[in-house]
């Protein structure tokens, strides 16, 4: 049977925090959080048109 590392999980509860989303346009949290979670896609998409103009930048990516 394994025991929990409770001292690894205490470090990696202290390195839990908060972060913030800025925007210049007024929005619910909710919104703000969906938007910056939708930024992947744009990024995706830029970098792959980096790719076909011939930039030799390929990326990697996996879940």
């Amino acid at each position: 049977m394994r025991k929990e590392r409770e001292d690894v999980i205490e470090r990696e509860l202290q390195l839990c925090g908060y972060f913030a989303i800025v925007t210049s346009e007024k929005m619910t949290a909710s919104e703000a959080l969906n938007l910056y979670k939708s930024r992947g896609i744009s990024e995706k998409l830029f970098g792959s048109d980096k790719t076909f103009l011939g930039n030799r930048s390929f990326r990697v990516a996996s879940s």
